[in-house]
């Protein structure tokens, strides 16, 4: 009888410090943190339908299906990605204009915006040919 009252008076005391080692173990610091992705440069500046822009940077992952490039809203095909190249062919209808780089699934994506104005190298002229 003695250990059926020891029991139930320190049970729910064990419980909940067994429930708090288990929530700390499973902590979001143990989680390895997705390093910030960067592009350092691009090339070529001026082209027309086709072109291969190549993009380079930093951890861009290697998986194409989760890096997505616009040029001015207008999608291109990216055909390589690396995790410190990415190549995307300009597709009919691109204008000069942002550049953009989305890399993984919404919500979680990161997206590198450069626009002429604070680019470097600008993309000049992106017109169908």
């Amino acid at each position: 009888m003695k250990t059926t009252n020891y029991i139930v008076k320190r049970g729910p005391l064990a419980a909940l410090f067994i429930m708090f080692i288990v929530f700390y173990a499973c902590s979001d610091d143990d989680q390895p943190q997705k390093q910030k992705a960067e592009v350092t440069d691009f090339s070529p500046v001026t082209g027309g339908r086709n072109t291969l822009l190549t993009l380079n940077g930093t951890n861009f992952g290697t998986d194409p299906n989760h890096v997505k490039v616009t040029i001015n809203g207008k999608e291109t095909v990216v055909k390589t990605v690396t995790n410190e190249v990415i190549t995307a062919e300009v597709q009919k209808g691109t204008s000069s204009g942002t550049v953009r780089v989305i890399l993984g699934e919404r919500p979680n994506a990161q997206i590198l915006i450069y626009d002429r104005i604070s680019l470097m190298y600008p993309i000049r002229s992106c017109l169908p040919i």
